[in-house]
């Protein structure tokens, strides 16, 4: 248990430093290019991909966490889920490219057709390269992940900004995709130090696709849930209020991808190994429930009091519109980032049949609420975004207490309090300070500083020495120390 606890320690670590490093190229990417581009070109590549990237978890099929969670995984067991992945990728490719055209009317945009010509192949790249990243994943290799995960984004950004300086066309984001699905291909291949045998039947595959198709379906009901409203504000609204829109939610899950879900790698084989132990299991869940529900609520709840300003400076005026939205989804996407803390249960117990049918129940939910706020515009679904996470959160704990026997009220009261006491004050601080600053960075510092101060005096609160003992081992885990 010692060696797991450092193996996993010095595993988060690792990830976060790449994270960081990659969510700090992506937020470039989204400056440089929305400096160059107008909202109209992100708003007519996210009309394709909220569609088309589906394909990206069918690809998979849930094969590339089955091969992580395993104990034990042959030589042929691997080649087989290659080679299954790889067909189900040449298969969407085809099927999208057959799409394309009524993709397109389905939006009344001509433009789609070729758009979505090219970004099908993206789904082939990514399928052959699977398992070449669960091999490098499963050797616990977190340093080689961490470079196929920021090199390709080096690489696609300078390939955007030339064609964007070059056209000033959507182009850029198009081809910003293919590059960087080309060269994590190849360094994933350069590095797994693996090559796939011919498939052959026989490999006892049966466990591996049960829990492959488990989580998909998860996946799927996920991603139809989290695009539902893209794909309406598009269809309904046009190219760019989805624009502002999409922007604002990239923005919103930027920290949510990069620092939570990664985080995947390392927390679902601890979580799977203590998974008997209902002590220890409920230990971890209440640290990684804390230092998530504390780190995001005070990055949310900066980011929404300092939007509007931060906005201007970075990306223009022109941008002002995507502020409210962003505002508004920011308290929803905390509850996102903590209802990832469930699934990790679920997968970790090898639950992925009864996270489906949980998920089955709560995305449709979820969905309803968002489309509750489609005949408001871009802002009405933003802001029913928010509730709709939160009900989701509420949903997945109470499907953890009567599928896992987790207790969950403990957890909802944290995930309740916390964003209350710590996310909507900070807000509200930094939202005053930049309204009474005009400047800039005098107003930046003013807030850090006025923030600083707030949590300094909350956490020597008695009511938070839970959280603060929480918070500690978290970080302490994440630096392993």
């Amino acid at each position: 248990m010692a060696s797991l606890a450092t193996v996993a320690s010095r595993g988060v670590a690792t990830v976060i430093t790449w994270q960081l490093l990659r969510m700090g190229l992506q937020m470039g990417s989204q400056i440089v290019l929305g400096r160059i581009l107008l909202p109209t070109d992100f708003g007519l590549v996210a009309m394709v991909v909220s569609i088309t990237g589906l394909a990206e978890v069918l690809r998979d099929m849930g094969l590339t966490l089955a091969a992580i969670q395993t104990d034990k995984i042959t030589q042929q067991q691997k080649s087989n889920l290659f080679w299954i992945n790889a067909t189900l990728g040449i298969g969407l490719t085809g099927l999208l490219s057959a799409l394309a055209y009524p993709i397109a009317a389905l939006y009344g945009e001509d433009r789609l057709v070729s758009i979505t010509l090219v970004v099908a192949w993206v789904y082939t790249i990514n399928a052959l390269a699977a398992q070449f990243r669960a091999e490098i994943n499963r050797n616990l290799r977190f340093q080689l992940l961490g470079l196929v995960d920021v090199v390709p984004l080096v690489v696609g950004l300078v390939v955007a900004i030339t064609i964007a300086l070059t056209t000033h066309s959507y182009w850029a984001l198009v081809w910003q995709q293919v590059a960087v699905a080309l060269t994590g291909f190849v360094m994933l291949v350069g590095f797994a130090r693996w090559w796939p045998s011919l498939p052959k039947t026989g490999a006892n595959m049966r466990g591996l696709v049960r829990f492959g198709l488990g989580t998909a379906g998860t996946q799927i009901v996920g991603y139809l849930t989290r695009n539902a409203d893209n794909v309406a504000i598009g269809a309904v609204w046009g190219a760019e209020p989805l624009g502002f829109y999409s922007k604002g939610y990239q923005l919103l899950l930027m920290p949510i991808n990069q620092l939570v879900s990664p985080l995947t790698r390392v927390v679902l084989p601890v979580f799977s190994r203590v998974s008997s132990d209902a002590l220890r299991l409920s230990e971890y869940i209440r640290v990684a429930s804390t230092t998530l529900c504390i780190g995001l609520s005070v990055l949310f709840g900066v980011a929404a009091g300092v939007a509007e300003p931060v906005v201007v400076w970075l990306l223009g005026e022109r941008w002002l519109p995507m502020v409210p939205l962003f505002q508004a989804m920011a308290l929803g996407g905390l509850f996102s980032a903590l209802t990832q803390v469930s699934q990790w249960v679920y997968m970790g117990m090898g639950q992925t049949g009864k996270l489906l049918r949980l998920n089955l129940i709560s995305r449709p939910l979820t969905v309803v609420i968002l489309m509750l706020g489609l005949p408001w515009g871009a802002m009405g679904v933003a802001v029913a975004s928010s509730v709709a996470f939160f009900v989701g959160w509420v949903v997945s704990l109470i499907g953890c207490r009567r599928d896992l026997g987790i207790d969950d009220s403990w957890l909802i009261w944290q995930g309740v309090r916390l964003p209350l006491l710590v996310g909507v004050p900070l807000a509200l601080i930094c939202l005053g300070v930049t309204q009474l600053i005009s400047t800039l960075w005098i107003a930046l510092v003013l807030a850090a500083l006025a923030a600083v101060t707030y949590l300094g005096l909350l956490a020597l609160l008695p009511p938070f020495s839970a959280d603060r003992r929480y918070m500690t081992l978290g970080v302490r885990a994440m630096f392993n120390r």
